[in-house]
């Protein structure tokens, strides 16, 4: 693959200033042209390239690629990308993200108790089953509070989320507080942040620490756990009473 002279693209921006790049240009032997774009242009050039039957957009090592058999198509092709990217409506509002993950199976009968077996009356609830086992049950619930992003050009909407401790009520930070989450937005519901729900979800995250605390007491020891026992010390919220 032979090297052409480089290429360096100006597009100014409304706020002021510029963005430019340099582009590699290169040519295959069969006449194929390669020119690099960064990386930020991306998704914006492959929306676009869904439109152009003799454009294709590739990744690489450092850059992606812009390649086509005619090099002014390549160049145009690549200016129409940065006034589409530089063109862009950017909006920021404040959001929760949360989501729950409980693996236990049970049964609810129509008297609304919890059994732990059953066969008619009710319905099976929970998402373990004969072929879904699981060593434990479990429950686990994530929420955190963060800027969602969304980027709008003629090309197609992009949301990203932006993580800030301290951005509004003091809810936001303290449900920010928790430590040791990963954040997997795809898995996770959204809602608009606001004060009481932000306390809410610290209430429910801060119940769940306070039930970890309570079971690695109870299980932490054969001592301790002799002693629950022995004392039938409730360790989880009690059961509504059921008749035998």
């Amino acid at each position: 693959m032979a090297k052409l002279k480089t290429r360096t693209f100006y597009f100014p921006v409304k706020t002021g200033g510029e963005f430019k790049f340099t582009s590699e240009v290169s040519v295959t032997a069969d006449g194929v042209f390669h020119l690099t774009i960064p990386e930020e242009l991306a998704s914006t050039a492959n929306a676009l390239a869904d439109r152009e039957k003799d454009i294709d957009v590739i990744p690489s090592r450092a850059n992606w690629t812009v390649v086509g058999k005619n090099l002014e198509a390549c160049e145009s092709f690549i200016k129409h990308v940065g006034d589409d990217y530089v063109a862009c409506e950017i909006s920021e509002e404040p959001v929760i993200l949360y989501g729950a993950d409980t693996r236990c199976a049970y049964f609810k009968g129509t008297d609304g108790l919890i059994y732990p077996n059953g066969a008619k009356g009710g319905n099976w609830c929970g998402n373990i089953h004969a072929t879904s086992r699981a060593p434990f049950y479990s429950v686990g619930f994530a929420a955190f509070c963060l800027i969602k992003v969304t980027y709008t050009r003629g090309s197609g909407t992009k949301v990203e989320y932006k993580y800030e401790r301290e951005a509004f009520g003091p809810y936001w930070k303290l449900l920010n507080s928790f430590c040791g989450l990963e954040i997997h937005h795809r898995s996770l519901k959204e809602m608009p942040y606001t004060e009481e729900a932000a306390k809410f979800f610290y209430d429910t995250m801060l119940g769940l620490c306070h039930l970890a605390d309570r079971i690695n007491t109870f299980f932490g020891s054969k001592e301790a756990l002799t002693a629950a026992i022995a004392a039938q010390a409730p360790l989880l919220i009690a059961a509504p009473r059921q008749e035998n």
